[in-house]
């Protein structure tokens, strides 16, 4: 074999044709070259991929929902128990439960 001075190639160890897919042979008698060039792999790898990026999609999208959810009913708690220390008639009582209210909550976990 006679190799030109700028002329770039690559033995694949698998082959005996240097740069070039080996043949594998796969369902049926069907090469693995021949396989990846029948017409329905391209678009069925396209769609199994659309399909895992919608289920990714889906899952980001329900899990922000959830947490925006989860979000607003503490706020609505925050606010709701701060009117109700607010209506406190007696100042002291007012105060403490403002304080309590300001405290940090101390997780079990």
């Amino acid at each position: 074999m006679k190799h030109q001075p700028h002329q770039l190639t690559f033995l694949n160890p698998l082959s005996s044709h240097p740069g070039r897919l080996p043949a594998v042979p796969g369902p049926g008698g069907r090469t693995l070259r021949s396989l990846i060039r029948h017409p329905a792999v391209l678009p069925g790898v396209a769609v199994l991929v659309a399909a895992g990026l919608l289920l990714v999609y889906h899952t980001v999208v329900t899990q922000a929902v959830n947490q925006s959810v989860l979000q607003q009913k503490a706020r609505s708690a925050q606010a709701q128990a701060l009117w109700r220390c607010k209506q406190l008639s007696v100042v002291s009582a007012r105060q403490a439960c403002l304080r309590e209210l300001a405290a940090p909550l101390v997780s079990g976990t």
